[in-house]
């Protein structure tokens, strides 16, 4: 719906002006997650732009305008606006996603929650089958592109995945995420509304590593960082890690080749071509002795922008 996309558009990107606080993996991340990306729900809500923009009012709309989210919601006796905290999913196996069996896939939604009332829903719903793994209630749950699995964890944690097998090794052998994946996000501010690490593996390296373009650099990278936070305006900040600035360089090269020609293709557009032109010239892509760095800084204006060109997208 064209209302979704504008809500999507601002929630994802608000967030609150705060000291940096390091972006700690949740315990319950896999040991063998090789990305996660974590949302920040409700700083998000509660930032000055978020307020400015009524984005809760936004999303309020969006539950009264779904009959059926806001009865699922009205049953388990919540409020998305005040209860979630954060929504991260941490993936096992980019393998996996390619083949369209995403088994080793784990959401964590942190809030508060009543137990009582998400096991009631849960009895009562026809697309759900309640189970007993131990003293772990698991709700497998039916739906139109498959089945998943999910938990709740004392009041404050809802667990969920494609696989059981996975859910409940997540739940009973608790990772806190592998070495490479903790020390990747270790550098990101904990508090921006929206960050992500993914670790660059062996087999992706070797995947690249077939590509021509890709080669001199495949067995230089690292890992991926993002990071999206606010203080008067809105700031993307992406870093592909490598081993040495060689590559870094390397990237850079390669971006700076083709990026002349995207530009003005965009900057041309008729309707579209003032946005363009605002975006790109706040587009800062530089490179350092570990890293390549994609920054993009969007003042309100430009934001408002941004919502008005969404507006335009066919439904």
């Amino acid at each position: 719906m064209l209302h979704s996309r504008k809500l999507w558009l601002v929630a994802l990107a608000l967030g609150v002006a705060a000291p940096v606080r390091a972006a700690d993996l949740d315990k319950l991340t896999p040991a063998d997650a090789q990305a996660i990306m974590v949302f920040n729900v409700r700083s998000a809500l509660e930032s000055p732009l978020a307020k400015k923009k009524g984005v809760v009012d936004m999303v309020k709309k969006g539950i009264d305008d779904n009959a059926q989210a806001k009865q699922a919601l009205a049953a388990l006796g919540l409020d998305v606006t005040k209860d979630i905290e954060s929504v991260a999913v941490a993936v096992g196996n980019f393998a996996d996603l390619q083949g369209g069996k995403p088994d080793k896939m784990l959401l964590m939604i942190r809030g508060n929650f009543d137990p009582d009332r998400v096991d009631a829903a849960a009895k009562k719903a026809d697309t759900v089958k309640v189970t007993k793994e131990g003293t772990i209630n698991v709700y497998e749950i039916k739906g139109p592109d498959g089945t998943g699995y999910a938990t709740l964890i004392g009041k404050n944690m809802i667990a969920a995945s494609p696989s059981k097998e996975y859910l409940l090794k997540a739940v009973k052998n608790v990772g806190g995420g592998s070495k490479e994946l903790a020390k990747a996000s270790a550098g990101l501010d904990g508090k921006q509304s929206m960050w992500m690490t993914m670790v660059v593996t062996d087999d992706m390296r070797k995947a690249m590593a077939d590509n021509p373009q890709l080669k001199p650099i495949a067995n230089k990278l690292e890992s991926v960082t993002a990071g999206v936070s606010v203080t008067d305006s809105i700031v993307l900040d992406v870093n592909v890690n490598t081993a040495d600035g060689e590559a870094a360089k390397f990237i850079k090269t390669q971006i700076d080749a083709v990026l002349p020609f995207i530009r003005a293709t965009a900057e041309a557009d008729e309707k579209n071509g003032p946005l363009a032109k605002e975006i790109f010239s706040n587009l800062k892509i530089t490179a350092n002795q570990t890293a390549l760095n994609v920054n993009l800084k969007v003042n309100e204006a430009t934001l408002d922008m941004i919502i008005k060109a969404a507006g335009k997208l066919p439904k």
